[in-house]
């Protein structure tokens, strides 16, 4: 606050409230210094933090694709080789090379 009276409390014309040298309070300049360093630090570690879990998030979702990925890969191998299996003991049972005698094409056959 400026206060440009100068009556008898000893303010001259020009001078701010509270000091006595007429000049910008040093401790005042220091200290707004100082809290807008603070605020643009603290500013600075929110947007790092908000940085640091978006990338959180990103790579939590990049692991559940390849893990969805790696476990739809294994049931298409699982049963691409279970309709292989049936497919041979169907051309198998066709031509009569294995007859349904054998017990452990039984039981592949009961898995199919």
């Amino acid at each position: 606050m400026v206060d440009l009276t100068s009556d008898n409390t000893g303010i001259a014309s020009g001078m701010e409230v509270g000091d006595d040298d007429g000049g910008g309070d040093s401790s005042d300049e220091l200290m707004r210094v100082i809290v807008m360093a603070w605020v643009v630090m603290r500013m600075g570690m929110v947007i790092v933090m908000e940085m640091m879990m978006v990338v959180v998030i990103v790579r939590m979702i990049l692991m559940t694709v390849i893990v969805l990925t790696r476990l739809m890969m294994t049931a298409v191998v699982v049963l691409m080789t279970l309709l292989v299996m049936r497919v041979v003991w169907k051309i198998g049972m066709m031509v009569g090379y294995f007859s349904p005698d054998m017990h452990l094409w039984k039981e592949t056959c009961f898995l199919i």
